[in-house]
């Protein structure tokens, strides 16, 4: 009798622990998903210190999460304005975002990782005495821009300025401008962890 007492509280110990475990697993899950779906209402609404962008990183790193209008899963890509928006992902490459004129079919701007930064945002047609290329660090600061003098020219890097953050901020509003403004506002909102993990990185 005995031990029929203990098999059963053995059992009804091993059974809570693996609920427990389960319970913990599928609410991680849930965290993660939740955190990548809703990030850009996140990033806007974190508080962060001026020049870096939430919303760069939020948009940049989990744009495979995100509610993009009238995506096209065949190409990858979503049309906006005049412009087609193509969203990369590559094991060899990493991840990118392109952006090709819908017109001509000519590519005009595609924002990847960096060599010597984060995140690098290059202009395949820079307009004259403007920058051919856009670094921004891990919190979105635009911290130089790099003019190619020829084609096969080293580069010329010089810090940016007022006018170069001007420049890129249009840039970045025509990649993810109707991801910003089509972002979703999550139904169990986990802002305070968002925060928490965050606000270091932006402040």
């Amino acid at each position: 009798m005995v031990k029929r007492k203990k098999k059963h509280h053995t059992l009804v110990v091993a059974g809570s622990i693996s609920f427990s475990i389960i319970f913990l697993f599928v609410a991680l899950i849930y965290v993660w998903l939740n955190l990548g779906k809703y990030s850009v209402y996140y990033a806007q609404h974190l508080p962060h210190r001026i020049g870096t962008n939430p919303v760069l990183v939020a948009v940049f790193n989990n744009y495979d999460s995100l509610y993009i209008p009238k995506f096209n899963f065949d190409t990858n890509s979503a049309p906006f304005g005049q412009y087609e928006i193509f969203y990369h992902m590559s094991t060899l490459h990493g991840r990118w975002i392109s952006v090709s004129d819908r017109e001509n079919k000519e590519l005009e701007y595609t924002l990847g990782n960096g060599q010597d930064s984060m995140y690098s945002l290059d202009v395949l047609k820079p307009k004259q005495g403007k920058p051919d290329t856009y670094n921004f660090l891990g919190n979105g600061i635009l911290s130089s821009v790099i003019y190619y003098d020829s084609p096969n020219s080293k580069g010329r890097i010089e810090h940016s300025d007022k006018e170069d953050i001007e420049d890129s901020d249009k840039i970045l509003s025509t990649m993810y401008g109707n991801i910003v403004s089509h972002r979703q506002v999550p139904k169990i909102n986990l802002q305070w962890l968002y925060n928490l993990l965050n606000e270091r990185k932006f402040n």
